[in-house]
Parts: C-alpha cells; structure tokens; sequence
C-alpha cells in the first residue's frame, strides 16, 4: 500500500505538471489572436483587447468559488470543472460572430476555469506531498514558464496553417487533457474494516485504565457508531441513561450507607478487610460515575443543531447530571472525608474543554472564527465568510500581510514586464532584439523554478525570509535597470528578472501554507490569487499612467522598484505581531477564568 501511494504521488505531480502547462498556455496565449481577431471582425485594437480584461477578471473572480469546490468536494472535481470551463469556452468560440459573443465565450467562460486549474494543481501537491512539498511545487509550478514557452509558438504555427479557428480546435484538444487530469487526482478508495474485526483486534474493557483512545472518543460519533452528529434523539436516549444512572447512585448510596454500619459495628475485629472492601467499592462507584457522566455530557455537547424542543431535554439531562455528580460527591464525602472534595471540580473542567472541542470541530466552526464558548448557530453571513475563507483575515496575521503584499508584488511585477519590451525599444534597442528579452526572462524564470525546493531544503533561511529575499532582489533590479541602455545590460537584467521573480512566485504557496496550514489551504489559496488578480489588473494602467506623467520609463521603474522593496518588509512583522495577538488572547482567558471564579 505504502508503495502505491508513492507511485501515484508521482502521477499527481506529473499531471500538476501537466495542468500548469495547459493553464498557463492558455492564459498567455490569447495575444497570438489579437492581430488576426482585429483584422478578421474589422474592429479597433481597444475592443480586441476587452477580451483579455475579461479573462483576467474573470480568473480573479473564479479563485474563492473554486477554492469552495476543492474544500467540499475535492481537486478532482475542481480540475474536472475547471476543464469544462475551459473546453466550452473555447469550442463556442470558434463559432463567435462579433468580438462581443468572443467577450463572454474566450473572456467570461474561460476565465472560470483559470482559478479551478491553477487551485487544483496546487492543492493537490500539497495534499500528496507531506513531506519535500516546495520542491514537488517547484517542479509542478515550472510547467506554467513551460506553457509560456511552447503554446504560443505552436498556435502560432497552427494559425498559419489552419487559420484562427482552426487553432482553436487544436487548443481544446490540449485542454481536454485536463479531464485525464482529474482522474488522476481522484483520491483512492479506502477500504473499510468490518466492526467485528475492529473488536476482535482491539478488546477493551470499559472503564479499566488501559482503555484505548479510540474507546474514549466513542461518544464523539453519532449514536450509530458513525461520523454522523447527534440528533434529538440521542439526547433522549442520553436523557434515559442520565435516569438509569441516577437511580443506580441511589442504589450505591444505600449500599455504601449500609457497608459503613456494617464496618462500624466490625471495626474491632476486621478493620483491615472493612477497609479493603470500602477501597473497593469506591473505587467501582467513581469509576462507573466518571464514564456514565462523561459520555452523557459529550453526547449533550455534540449536538449544537437541536431545535427548540430538544433543548428542554438537553438541560434536563444537564440538570440530571448535575444531580448524579453532587450526589456521588456527597457519597465520597461521607466514606472519606473532605480530602477528595475537588474531584468533581476537575471532572467539570474536563467536560467543559472536551465539550468545547467538540464544538470547534463541528463543520459549521471547525474554522478559526468559529465561536468556541457560544452555542449560538453561526449567521449565513459568517458561514458564508469562514467557507470562502475570508474569515483568515480576522484570525491570522500573517495571512493578512502576505495578501497585501501580494497586491503590490502583482502591481509593480504585472506592470514592469508589460513594459519591458517598451522601455528597450524606448532606450533604441530594435523591435525584434527586444522581444527576444521575454524568452531569456521565461528561461531564467524557469531555471529557478526547479531548484527553488532544493533551495528551501538546505534550510538555509526560512522560506518567508527567501521570499522576502527575493522580492527585494526583484525590486533593487527594476531600480539598476535604468542605470545602462545597452542591449547586453538589458539581457542581464532580464535574467535577473526571471530568477528573482520565478523564485518568489514559487514560493507563493509554500509561505501562505506555513501561515494558514493544510485545513484551510484551499480556501486560502482562491483568495490569495484573487488577490493577486487585482494587482494584475491595476499593474499595467499604473505603469502607463506614470510614464504618460513623465514621459519617461525611469519613474515607472524606480516608483515599482521601491514600493517592492517596501511592500517585502511587511512580511518580517508577522512574528511580533504574531507574538503580540498570542500574548493578548492568553490574558483574556486568564481575565475570563478570573471573572467566572
């Protein structure tokens, strides 16, 4: 079994791999069309490229949806969607009349799929990958430089060939891959013990101190013995038990009562034996008492969902075994003195922090905002909220600051290579020479890509700091950038680009995943490059509006550079505020313990 899963660990990696390739050749790709969109529906360059607007947009908002899909459902319903997305879209394009049916076709539908892609990949390397996650995402993330690379020239060739439409036809063959693709991430089926076999292997005898964990998180399953919660009817059946117990307390109450006249009137000829047969039964009565209580109040804390009805019978059985434990404390009072009168008071700390657990782990609250000392059922509002994973900006600190530090890495790194090309045909670099400054940019990017998880496996620095580093190289080279006009600095400074950026953008993930952990990794993930999606947008305006300011493309480039530099050091606040937030919320536990004493 072990062996399997180490050979479908690759499979998932290579179709990560793969599905990075088909999105990014997608994404990118779209400008091969513009010139023969514009010269085939006769129309201005503006309109032609509404449609890449829509892409992106749509992409953006595509990220939090498909992070809910991959939540609920898995990454192989999310690739499975996302691939859909991506073949209709592009096979009603090739039927599109005018540039507006292309806007909603190749923009809108097709944009979809972008965050369901992108998320799924992701995802599942980190579901699979354990362990040497940022290499595995490293290798998955280079298909995307790959994709720049290759399907741009391909359909290139294929317009030529077979015209427009035809190349479309050929880019939904490559994306009908993607259903293969969600085969592949389709998780393995389990194979469920039979019950009889799990008490054969595993006897307990309840109540005894060597009881194992799995028998004490019985009363933590529905009353069918499943992951189900509980019902008004096991409250009920809770309510019978908390009875029976309480009439058998009785009963142990006038047995003990008994057994200490008869100790007392034999106290001179057989204290010792009166003394081992009391020991005894205290011993059974409190044994018995702590494991009937126990399970009833978890069975009353499992519950959170009970309608009003249900509620009178849930404090009922509260007040019921309220009873039973003042009364078996009366009992070991009366047979031993006052040295055992805190017992109660630490089986009602521990009902308390068990019934506390019980209620973070609901699916309505198993997330950071969920209210841990409140009964009350969350509003749709904050369901809403904590299953799109919006709800980490209330709770996490450094999930905060890395999205916003995103938005201006998208800003700057979005806008500074729209205008490389630009800025080197500015400086008197011809056309041709320039252009070829994105493949050696693509190269550099790629480069860095595969070793970056090698890079974070030496434990060299952290990867927050390695991504702090390398933002901060991006930002010093869009600085250094302006120092010369030469054609061979403008190739350095490329490389330099692609190494830097392609090591921060394969860290994205790695970073955002030591800040929110796997549980809400996929929420965190639609976010986070939705977030990135705006600085995308608002990248490319920003720099034309600084260099329509100065009519140069120093400003640009300097102004990005330094917000870079500045936006980087966000993420070094993260552990004193951090620190700060454990520091305040450890003194309002002690302030609310205080109060309730």
């Amino acid at each position: 079994m072990e062996k399997g899963h180490k050979v479908r660990r690759w499979f998932v990696l290579l179709c990560a791999h793969m599905s990075m390739v088909i999105f990014a050749g997608t994404y990118r790709s779209l400008g091969v069309f513009l010139v023969e969109w514009k010269d085939y529906f006769n129309t201005t360059s503006t309109e032609i490229s509404a449609i890449i607007t829509v892409l992106a947009a749509s992409g953006l908002l595509s990220g939090i949806p498909s992070g809910i899909v991959i939540t609920r459902y898995g990454c192989h319903y999310g690739s499975l969607l996302g691939g859909i997305a991506f073949v209709s879209g592009t096979v009603t394009s090739v039927f599109a009349p005018n540039p507006l049916v292309l806007c909603f076709t190749m923009g809108f539908v097709t944009g979809l799929g972008i965050g369901a892609v992108r998320n799924s990949a992701v995802v599942a390397i980190a579901q699979v990958f354990k362990k040497g996650f940022s290499r595995a995402n490293g290798i998955a993330l280079a298909g995307a430089s790959i994709g720049m690379m290759l399907v741009p020239p391909l359909l290139q060739l294929c317009i030529d060939q077979y015209g427009w439409r035809g190349a479309l036809l050929i880019l939904v063959g490559i994306q009908m891959h993607l259903f293969i693709v969600a085969l592949i991430f389709r998780p393995p089926q389990r194979v469920n013990v039979p019950e009889e076999n799990q008490t054969k292997s595993r006897p307990a005898v309840r109540g005894g101190k060597n009881e194992t964990k799995e028998h004490e998180l019985e009363p933590l399953r529905g009353v069918h013995g499943d992951n189900s919660k509980s019902t008004c009817s096991d409250v009920t059946l809770h309510l019978s038990s908390a009875k029976d117990i309480s009439q058998s307390v009785d009963e142990k109450q006038k047995l003990n009562t008994g057994d200490d006249m008869t100790a007392h009137s034999h106290v001179d000829t057989e204290p010792d034996k009166t003394k081992t047969d009391h020991d005894e039964i205290q011993k059974t009565t409190e044994d018995d008492h702590e494991i009937d209580t126990e399970q009833n109040c978890l069975g009353v804390a499992q519950s959170p969902k009970i309608n009003g009805d249900c509620e009178g019978v849930a404090k009922f059985c509260t007040k019921e075994i309220d009873i039973i434990e003042r009364d078996g404390t009366e009992v070991s009072n009366k047979r031993h003195g006052p040295s055992h009168e805190h017992s109660g008071l630490k089986e009602n700390e521990l009902l308390m922090n068990l019934s506390d657990e019980v209620r973070i782990n609901e699916p309505n609250g198993d997330g950071p905002s969920a209210p841990c000392a409140s009964n009350r059922r969350p509003s749709r509002l904050q369901r809403g909220l904590h299953f799109s994973g919006l709800s980490l900006f209330c709770n996490n600190v450094g999930f905060c600051l890395l999205n916003l530090c995103q938005i201006m890495i998208g800003l700057c790194y979005t806008g500074i290579l729209t205008h490389l090309v630009a800025s080197a045909v500015y400086d008197g670099i011809d056309q041709q020479s320039a252009s070829f400054l994105l493949s050696v940019f693509g190269i550099g990017n790629l480069i860095v890509r595969l070793a970056s998880g090698w890079l974070v496996e030496l434990h060299f620095l952290s990867p927050e700091h390695l991504y702090v580093l390398a933002v901060v190289a991006f930002g010093a080279t869009m600085i250094v950038s302006r120092a010369w006009s030469s054609y061979e600095w403008y190739v350095v400074v490329a490389i330099l680009f692609g190494l830097s950026s392609g090591l921060f953008r394969t860290l994205d993930s790695v970073v955002l995943k030591r800040y929110v952990g796997m549980k809400y990794f996929a929420r965190a993930i639609g976010v986070f490059y939705a977030f990135s999606g705006v600085g995308d947008l608002i990248g490319p305006v920003f720099a034309g509006a600084l260099y329509d300011a100065s009519n140069s493309y120093d400003l640009p480039f300097y102004v990005g550079g330094s917000v870079l530099i500045v936006s980087s050091g966000l993420l070094l606040l993260e552990p004193p505020l951090r620190r700060l937030k454990e520091r305040r919320q450890a003194r309002s536990r002690i302030d609310s313990d205080e109060s309730a004493v």
